[in-house]
């Protein structure tokens, strides 16, 4: 172990021996690949690389040799990787670095396409001071790499760090030496131009800095600036022109060597020319220095001619400010100072302030001006074709000039500027609250150019003009408005005062010294405390601290006259503004009758109340859904408290309507409370008490005035019991109109079958008769079987009456029973009374033992349906088909029984009034309708129903079919 140990000593020994020699002896080139040679060689690694970190945190590594540069055929190779690329960690070496730890693997790695094959890898971060500087990778190793790989490549590692560190640092600063060397002397030689170019730049400076410069002074001292900073000052020629403006240097003369700058400025061409007198080559910095020149030069000129600007500007605002600060508190005057300085400003020929006013219904235009001697000129004219009118009228918005307007249709419509000719106008519309009223303008014999300052100073003077317009207007408010005060001051019907803030009387009117009886002298040396009643007078200070704290209040008081009589007053009292002072206006409203009203109201009030709480009628008032007012009676009616009823809020008192009437009882309500006419004032409506028990009332109600606004006065009276005798009355009547209809209907019904059956007898017994005397008996059994059938029909007749009235009269039992039961009973009865011996009927039956709900009279519904099946049959074999099955209908099981014959059938104008007992039978036909309609009625009682078909259907001569359907037990 200790020899192994040893060998790895020296091993380790020996190589950094030949890395500190690749250090002291190789240069940096070359470095990088001698150190990872020897590294490869000692550790058996065919491929490998030596890398450092740049300032970027890239890798970089020079050590990657030739052949395997070539062996690579990676796309986009490089041997700088950036930081982005290990930052990933998708890879072993950039997972080394990231984690600043040794890695290998002894197992084949996946490489991009292209790449050297990779078995074996083992990667270690070159560390100093904690940051990674470097990298070293080894590959392919013909054994494993194993600990003793990992000792030695770290401990490389670590020697090679403060070694790589020292030579990168000395390696920075040799570079960073050479960069700022080469940058001096570029430096140095850009400095040198530049100071030509800035001693001449500063030259054109102070010449622009000094006191008197002018334009001309400006241009000669650039030339003169221009030929001292180029290459060869004696051969400079320089001419600068701008405008109409030009200089040149000393015997100028145009060569073929010519560099030219040019510019414009204001709107006029700045242009330098440089000339040599021989041939010469113009150098690129001066071609830029030139360039330079112009562009300073343009910003100076414009200096210069702003300055100027500048200057007039403020000589024109200064006289403008005083002609402002001399302003009056007459807008008439104001309005001619205007038109003094817009004249002065604008050194105008003419100027004038225009005006449209109206006159007879006629639109004239009133001028006022100063001509070229500044006299004034007032004209009144008829405005058509006047240019002020025009322009007033189109309301423009932006100030108008107008040159040449000689050359206008004005010359030929406007009086003046034909008479004066007038070459220019230039003028701004007036406006008073957004509509044109008048233009201030100026007018001129010659065409000129108008500055912007011009026209800054038009817009000022026109909305000057605008504020006085607005005082004139004002002012005739405020004269008006003082006319109305004085007229309203002392015409008023009501008493006004005026008063200090201490109570002290200023100012009454002529109903003030009438009211009180004081002459206006006596009242204007009271003070409030005079004319107040003692009671009131200490309230006086507090109501006055009232007035201040809320502008304004209402309040009552008592005055006292001159005679110690006192009545009351209400009084409105407000701020206002009084001769420049804050004083009050109160007007003082003598409220005698309407104090003598009130009390007659409120003792009219009490006796209204006593009436109301004694009354034997509810009375409530309703307003705003809410009941405002309820007496006891009415409380009582529904069995609540009146205290109760009060405290119901919104729409609450629809709770004692039945909810079938409380709509419509909410909207007439409804409809009383807010004033409306198409209502209904007496209606009776069923109520409901606290307990839920319905009470009926009858209700008076209609729209009146409660507290200063509509409500609903209501008086209702409990008519429960005359209801309900109503009611009971109107059901006895009922029931005798119904007894009395039903007896005529059997008595009608009755006469028609009886008839029907004496008919048949009273035939029957006339053929007997009439053989028996001819001695010939051949259909004597016929004619007593006819007979026989009659007396059973007056039997069936009868028994159906009384089955119809037993109907009526009682409510039968109904329970389970069995349906063939009952319907063999039926078959059996019929089979037996019938004559005809040609007789089938055949039942069939889906249903084993159908049970259905009914009683013992259902034997005698399927004995009518047969017997009439039966009767009204002419077929030789009269055949009944009875079919039992299951229906459903309405998601109810009922038992369903076909009865179809083949007799004479039933018309279809028959089938729908069957069941009526209206039926009015044709006195020529036969009838069946009692026992259809005693079996309808008690199908009915079942809760069964009860139709007819035809047999076959659409051919109602070739039978019937009794449908009926029984409730399913």
């Amino acid at each position: 172990m200790n020899i192994r140990k040893m060998y790895s000593s020296k091993r380790l020994l020996e190589l950094k021996n030949k890395i500190s020699k690749i250090f002291l002896t190789i240069p940096n080139e070359d470095m990088f690949s001698e150190v990872l040679s020897a590294i490869r060689e000692d550790f058996q690694s065919p491929f490998g690389y030596f890398g450092y970190m740049d300032i970027n945190g890239d890798l970089v590594c020079p050590s990657m040799t030739r052949d395997i540069w070539d062996r690579c055929q990676v796309h986009q190779k490089d041997f700088v990787f950036s930081r982005e690329k290990w930052e990933r960690k998708d890879t072993i070496w950039g997972k080394s670095i990231a984690e600043k730890k040794l890695l290998f693997s002894n197992e084949a790695r996946m490489v991009p396409e292209g790449h050297l094959p990779i078995n074996k890898v083992i990667v270690v971060p070159i560390i100093f001071h904690e940051e990674v500087i470097g990298q070293i990778a080894l590959a392919n190793k013909q054994s494993d790499y194993d600990e003793e790989d990992v000792k030695l490549l770290e401990e490389i590692a670590d020697f090679i760090s403060p070694i790589l560190n020292a030579r990168m640092e000395k390696q920075r600063e040799s570079r960073l030496r050479k960069k700022t060397e080469d940058s001096l002397r570029e430096y140095q030689s850009k400095l040198k131009e530049r100071v030509k170019e800035l001693r001449c730049l500063y030259g054109i400076s102070k010449l622009v800095d000094q006191p008197d410069i002018t334009i001309e002074k400006l241009l000669k001292g650039t030339l003169d600036l221009i030929r001292s900073s180029f290459q060869y000052p004696n051969l400079i020629m320089v001419k600068i022109t701008y405008g109409d403006k030009k200089c040149t240097s000393e015997e100028f003369f145009l060569s073929k060597y010519k560099l030219t700058s040019e510019t414009d400025v204001n709107g006029s061409h700045l242009k330098i020319e440089v000339y040599y007198k021989e041939e010469r080559e113009f150098l690129l910095e001066e071609t830029e220095l030139l360039r330079e020149i112009t562009t300073k030069l343009k910003l100076f000129v414009e200096r210069l001619l702003t300055e100027e600007k500048l200057k007039e500007s403020e000589r024109k605002f200064r006289i403008l400010n005083q002609g402002f600060l001399s302003f009056t508190d007459d807008p008439l005057k104001n309005i001619k100072k205007l038109v003094k300085t817009v004249k002065e400003l604008l050194k105008a020929d003419w100027a004038f302030y225009d005006k449209l006013i109206e006159r007879n219904n006629k639109l004239l235009i009133h001028c006022y001006g100063l001509d070229e001697n500044d006299s004034e000129i007032t004209l009144l004219e008829d405005s058509d074709g006047v240019v002020c009118t025009d322009i007033i009228q189109q309301n423009r918005q932006d100030l108008v000039v107008i040159k040449n307007i000689d050359q206008t249709p004005y010359v030929e419509t406007d009086d003046f500027i034909r008479e004066k000719k007038i070459k220019m106008y230039i003028g701004s519309v007036v406006r008073l609250k957004n509509k044109p009223v008048a233009d201030i303008c100026v007018l001129y014999k010659e065409n000129k150019p108008i500055s912007e300052v011009d026209k800054t100073i038009m817009e000022i003077l026109t909305q000057a003009a605008s504020i006085e317009e607005d005082r004139l207007l004002e002012k005739e408010k405020l004269k008006q408005s003082q006319e109305k005060f004085e007229d309203f001051f002392n015409n008023a019907t009501d008493s006004i005062y005026i008063v200090d803030m201490e109570g002290n009387i200023l100012e009454a009117n002529q109903t003030a010294m009438e009211k009180l009886g004081y002459t206006k002298e006596e009242l204007l040396s009271f003070n409030l405390a005079d004319i107040d009643h003692p009671k009131y007078q200490s309230k006086i200070n507090e109501t006055i601290n009232q007035i201040r704290k809320r502008n304004t209040h209402t309040f009552e008081t008592i005055h006292v006259k001159k005679d110690r009589t006192s009545f009351p007053v209400e009084i409105n009292s407000r701020l206002i503004m009084y001769n420049e002072k804050e004083v009050i206006i109160s007007i003082a409203r003598d409220i005698t009758k309407r104090k003598q009203a009130e009390k007659a109201l409120k003792e009219s009030e009490q006796k209204f109340r006593t009436i109301v709480e004694q009354s034997m009628l509810g009375i409530a008032i309703l307003q705003d859904d809410v009941v405002k007012y309820v007496n006891e009676k009415c409380a009582s009616l529904y069995g609540y408290s009146v205290d109760e009823i009060l405290r119901w809020t919104g729409g609450e008192f629809i709770k004692i309507v039945d909810p079938e009437q409380r709509e419509w009882v909410a909207d007439q309500a409804r409809r009383k409370q807010d004033g409306d006419e198409e209502v209904i004032n007496h209606y009776t409506f069923k109520g409901v008490k606290k307990n839920g028990e319905n009470i009926w009332i009858e209700q008076f109600s209609k729209t009146i005035y409660y507290k200063g606004s509509t409500a609903d006065f209501v008086i209702q009276i409990d008519v429960t019991d005359k209801v309900e005798a109503n009611r009971k009355l109107k059901e006895s009547e009922n029931q005798v109109r119904e007894a009395y209809k039903r007896a005529e209907f059997y008595k009608d019904l009755f006469a028609h079958d009886i008839n029907n059956i004496l008919h048949n007898v009273k035939s029957s017994v006339e053929l007997l008769d009439s053989m028996y005397q001819k001695n010939n008996f051949e259909r004597h059994e016929t004619l007593f079987n006819i007979l026989k059938e009659q007396v059973i029909r007056g039997t069936n007749l009868v028994s159906n009456i009384r089955k119809l009235s037993k109907i009526e009269d009682t409510e039968k039992h109904v329970e389970s029973i069995g349906l063939k039961e009952k319907l063999n009973e039926a078959i059996q009865f019929v089979k037996t009374s019938s004559t005809d011996e040609n007789l089938e009927i055949d039942v069939s039956s889906t249903i084993k033992n159908p049970i259905v709900r009914a009683n013992e009279l259902l034997t005698d519904v399927f004995e009518n349906i047969l017997f009439n099946a039966v009767e009204y049959n002419q077929s030789v074999v009269k055949q009944i088909d009875i079919e039992i099955s299951i229906s459903t209908e309405t998601d109810k099981d009922f038992i369903k029984i076909e009865f179809r014959d083949n007799g004479i059938g039933i018309p279809d104008q028959l089938k729908n009034r069957l069941f009526k007992e209206q039926i009015k039978y044709d006195r020529n036909t036969k009838g069946m309708g009692l026992g259809l309609l005693s079996s309808y009625k008690i199908l009915n009682s079942y809760g069964g129903r009860i139709k007819v078909e035809d047999r076959i259907e659409g051919i109602p001569s070739k039978g019937s079919n009794i449908i009926i359907l029984l409730p399913k037990a």
